[in-house]
């Protein structure tokens, strides 16, 4: 998930915040998840629309695999923040991670209209068509993932062999 969102103003003292948020940091980088989800936690219970906090919430649900919860402190993140293309592939990210493929379809989608350039959303993109028997569809979006970034490992002709069989059509050449 892409953290690189900006925040609205904090209410309360930006001292207390930053203390907090590098409390989280160390707890975080000491493997020590429960006390950095329990320190975001509080910071949310104090600073309930800071997308820092919202986004570090979910970072930390979706590592421990809770990704419902993540899922819903990536919704509130959006609604706070609907301009936001990082946020919506952050939730569209966590939807497909649990097989929504509509719902984490039309997040990619609202990235990729803020935000074309976001090579992850088209893969993404691509593997909701995928699962979704969508394939003609699928192949544009792995194509377009592949033009931004042609070596990336998410490219689309990693997906050739796999797709072909599992369409068991032929794929258009190129």
């Amino acid at each position: 998930m892409n953290p690189s969102m900006t925040s609205p103003a904090r209410a309360g003292s930006g001292l207390d915040f930053l203390m907090l948020k590098w409390r989280a940091r160390a707890f975080l980088f000491l493997g020590i998840e429960q006390r950095a989800l329990e320190t975001f936690q509080d910071m949310l219970a104090r600073w309930p629309e800071d997308s820092y906090v919202l986004q570090s919430l979910a970072n930390v649900e979706a590592a421990r695999g809770h990704l419902h919860r993540a899922a819903q402190h990536l919704r509130r993140l959006v609604s706070l923040m609907p301009a936001s293309a990082a946020a919506w592939f952050n939730l569209a990210f966590v939807l497909e991670q649990q097989e929504l493929a509509e719902e984490a379809e039309q997040a990619f989608r609202k990235a990729i209209e803020l935000d074309p350039m976001i090579d992850r959303a088209w893969y993404g993109l691509g593997l909701c068509l995928i699962r979704q028997q969508r394939l003609e569809e699928a192949i544009e979006a792995l194509k377009k993932n592949t033009e931004m970034q042609p070596m990336s490992p998410f490219g689309w002709y990693r997906w050739r062999a796999p797709t072909w069989t599992w369409a068991g059509k032929a794929m258009p050449p190129g």
